[in-house]
This record gives C-alpha cells, structure tokens and sequence, in this order.
C-alpha cells in the first residue's frame, strides 16, 4: 500500500511540474494584465494546498491552462481564489453533467438555508408570542401543535436533503477521480502520439537504409559478376595459349623425328656404298698384300689410337641413352604441369562459386535480419529503448555487410595474383622444357653423327684385317 502511495503521489507532483512549465510562457502571453494576477494568485493558492488537495489541485491547473490557452478567464477564474480549503470546479463543455450536478446542488442548499432561515423566523415569533400575557393558552397549545409537526416535517426535509447531499457528494468525488483519469490518459496519449509519429519517421528511413542497402547489392553483383567473367575470359585466353604452346611442342617434335629418320637412312645408304667401295678395293688390293706387310707396324700404332677413340665413342654412346631417358622424364613432367593447370582452374572455378554461393546467402541473411527488425519495429511502437537498440543493430548489420564485401574482394584479388602468378611459371616451365628438348635432340644429332663416323672407320679397318687374315 506504501508503495502504491508513493507512485500516485509521484504521478500527481510530475504532472504538478508539467502543467506548471506549460502555463508560465502562456500567463505572459495574456492580453490584459488583470488576467495574468489572477493567475498568479490562483498558482500561488495552489501551491499552498495540502498533500491531500493534490487531486484537486492538478484539476484546477489543468482546467486554468486550458482558459488560459482561449485568453479568456471564465468563473472562477475571473475572481480571486476564496480562502479555506480548495473546492472541486466542473467548467466546460465536456463537463455539462458535472456543472448541472453542482448547480442543483447549490440550488439546494440555498433553498435548504431558506427553509431554516423561515423556520428559525418561525420560533423567534411563538417565543416572542409566548411572552405577551394576552394570547390565551388555548391558542398557543395549537400553535405549539402545529408548529412541533412542522418542525419534524422540516427535519425529516431535511434528514432528505442531507442524504442527498451525501449521494451527490459522492458523485461529485466519482466525477473528480474519472474526471483526472481522462486527463491523464489524454496526456499519455498525446505522448503515444508524439512516439508513434517519431517511430513512422524512424521507420522511413530504415525503409529508405534498406533501399541504399538493396542498391548497393545490385552494383556490387554486378561488379563481381563482371569481374568474374574477365577472369573466365584471361582462363580461355590462357588456355588458348597453353594449347598452341603444345601445338608447337608436337610440331617441333614431329619435325625433329622426320629428320632423325631421313638421317639415318641417309647414313645407311651411305654405309652400303663404303662397304660395297671397301670390297671392290680389297678385291683390287689382294696384290698388294706385300706392301701392306711392311705398313703393318705403322697400322698397329694407329689402331691402338683408333681403339682408344672407338672406347670413348662408346662412352658417349651410353650418354645418348642417358639423354632418352631425360626426354622421357621432360615428357612426363609436362604431361604432371598440364594435369595440375587442369585441376587449378577447377579447383579455382569450384572455390569463386562457393564464394559466390556463401555470400550471396549471408546477403539472404541480412535481408531476413533487416525485415524481421522492422516488423518488430512496428509491434514494439510504445518503446524508446527498443528504436535506439534497432538503430545499433542496423548499423551493426550495415558494418559487417560492408566488411564481409571488402574482404571477398580481397580474396578474389588475391586469388587472381596467385592465379596469374601460376600460369606465368607453367609458361615459364615450359619454355624451359622446350629449350631443353632442342638442345638434347642437338646432343643426341651430334652424338648419333660422330658414332656413325668412329663406326665407318672402325668397319673399314675391320674389313682390312680380316681381309689381311684370309690373305
């Protein structure tokens, strides 16, 4: 009970405070100065009053402001406060029941005074005629008579009126209490008002943040859908150019074996006729056997030089296999480089979609965030507290949003440079690997001409010595 007391009289000193600050600027504003003392000295009255005239203070302030806001005083108003206690006051429109309550009240009690007033009249005059020795007793026992019965008319009258005082009193307090309420609610209902204009403000321009919000969505779509396609152009182009670098890896490789094949059938053609001239000239030479007798010493020196020469042929020989196989070990590297930038574009295709995918739902995302605080705006219009934490939570959404645009755009920057880092290597490596190729089939040409030659020397002296044998 304590507590419920001091929340009605905190209401009741608040809305003192409030109509007191509404009507200080409007007592200046009066026309007539007559007006503005009456209403100091109807404030000054006022602020007098007990903690139980609270009530009916806040009711006479309120009625006074609004008569005050007309510039015109109306009674009581239009004379000074009378002294004693405050008295409950029903003027205007709104208060038609009130005003006929009270002046039938008034009405009343006049007309009860009137009553009493004859009546007290009534009994000077018999106590008066009581005294005069010359009224016989007589008349003055049916006076008394007929003066007792309306004496206990009268107070039976009045024992009426009493109750209905007491009735219209009660009703008067009624009227006061519904009487403060409507003021109150029409006090905090002008406050609804006031917040539910500012909440439709609020509300348009979340509605235009969201507009901006969509708006920048779309460019931004459109921006890493453009930058999308240019990569998937400089993939093809690069692919383009991948395909024509392996076009001349096969031409290259294709000529270099034509002329390896002519070559060799160049080179034994060229053998056949030397084996066929070498016959004929031991044929030829078989009388001259003497003479090469005597230049036998001379053959053995230059043959052990020749066998010397023939061993390191064989040695290189052997390092021509080694260069087959180092061809063979390019080969399957370039086939690993080609199978590895194949994988690289899909895993880069693959991850730029996920990308794609994951950020487009977390715009989906915010969009539902953004929607589901604006409905809660409208349902939650009665609150302050709850505008200010929508507006931090906007704004919240608003930074991440941003956030989350900026970094995607930095790992597709980033993705591009390792992109392109990588395809300038694999071309790179291949360029490297075709030089390499031309210089092992120059190896292999020179290596492959000098064993044919140490093996037409080697042959032709073969030829000698076992002719020289048979002879």
């Amino acid at each position: 009970m304590s507590c419920d007391s001091n929340d009605d009289d905190f209401k009741l000193t608040t809305e003192y405070k409030y109509l007191l600050s509404n009507i200080r600027p409007l007592i200046d504003q009066l026309n007539k100065t007559k007006d503005a003392q009456l209403c100091l000295l109807w404030l000054s009255k006022l602020e007098q009053c007990g903690k139980w005239e609270r009530q009916s203070r806040n009711q006479i302030l309120s009625e006074l402001c609004e008569q005050v806001k007309t510039n015109n005083l109306k009674p009581p108003f239009s004379s000074p406060p009378p002294s004693g206690p405050l008295r409950n006051i029903f003027l205007g429109e709104d208060h038609s029941e009130c005003i006929a309550i009270q002046k039938a009240y008034h009405e009343r009690a006049q007309s009860d005074q009137l009553v009493i007033e004859k009546y007290q009249e009534v009994i000077k005059s018999l106590v008066s005629q009581q005294c005069k020795p010359e009224v016989p007793s007589n008349k003055l026992k049916k006076l008394q008579a007929s003066y007792e019965s309306k004496i206990s008319d009268l107070n039976l009258n009045l024992k009426s009126k009493q109750y209905e005082n007491e009735s219209l009193k009660k009703k008067i307090d009624e009227l006061n209490d519904s009487l403060a309420k409507l003021k109150i609610l029409q006090s905090e209902n002008e406050v609804l008002k006031e917040k539910v204009n500012n909440l439709s403000t609020v509300k348009n321009t979340l509605e235009e943040k969201l507009k901006d919000c969509e708006e920048e969505k779309n460019l931004i779509f459109e921006d890493l859908s453009s930058r999308l396609n240019e990569s998937e152009k400089k993939l093809k182009e690069n692919e383009k150019r991948f395909k024509s670098l392996e076009r001349r890896y096969e031409e290259n490789y294709n000529n270099r074996e034509s002329e390896l094949k002519a070559e060799k059938t160049e080179i034994e053609k060229k053998y056949t006729a030397d084996i066929i001239a070498i016959e004929k000239l031991l044929e030829e030479k078989n009388s001259e056997i003497s003479v090469l007798k005597e230049e036998m010493l001379n053959l053995n020196a230059h043959f052990e030089e020749e066998i010397s020469r023939i061993k390191h042929d064989f040695s290189d020989n052997f390092n021509i296999s080694k260069n087959k196989e180092k061809i063979k070990l390019l080969k399957s590297k370039t086939r690993k480089l080609e199978k590895v930038r194949e994988r690289m574009a899909v895993l880069f295709h693959s991850q730029m979609q996920q990308i794609i995918a994951k950020k487009d739902f977390y715009i989906a995302t915010l969009e539902m965030q953004l929607k589901m605080f604006t409905s809660d705006l409208e349902t939650n219009q009665s609150g302050s507290d709850v505008h200010t934490k929508m507006l931090e939570k906007v704004s919240a959404l608003e930074s991440q949003y941003r956030e989350l645009l900026k970094e995607s755009e930095k790992q597709s920057i980033k993705r591009r440079q390792m992109d392109l880092q990588k395809i300038h290597n694999l071309e790179k490596r291949l360029l490297l690997c075709g030089g390499s190729i031309d210089d092992s089939y120059t190896s292999l040409n020179c290596s492959k001409t000098k064993s044919l030659t140490s093996v037409t020397a080697f042959e032709r002296k073969r030829y000698l010595l076992i002719a020289f044998n048979k002879r």
